[in-house]
């Protein structure tokens, strides 16, 4: 599990150490067995659109931040996604790629 944590300026803190974390799985502590601060390693992600016809009127708007969004974070030849879109079924757009134009 990978996690960025900002403060309230939403800048990155840097120096979080294992004993700053708190786990939990249904409601039960669980225990952190593996801790290391990275920050080049390799993204997988998805990302999910919401298309149904209440999301119609932002639809551009969805489109535009997805963009911004793969060309924000993703990292050529370093990560990789996939896109999803659903509204009464769910449709792979995009299986996993490196490349932002597929995207």
């Amino acid at each position: 599990m990978y996690a960025a944590v900002r403060d309230k300026h939403g800048k990155i803190i840097p120096n979080l150490n294992q004993s700053d974390f708190a786990l939990q799985e249904d409601a039960r502590a669980q225990t952190i067995k593996y801790f290391a601060r990275e920050s080049d390693l390799p993204l997988t992600l998805g990302l999910l659109v919401d298309t149904s016809l209440s999301q119609r009127r932002v639809l551009d708007q969805e489109k535009s931040a997805s963009y911004s969004f793969f060309d924000h974070i993703l990292r050529e030849n370093k990560d990789k996604a996939f896109l999803i879109h659903f509204d009464r079924e769910v449709e792979l757009l995009q299986d996993l790629t490196a490349s932002r134009e597929k995207l």
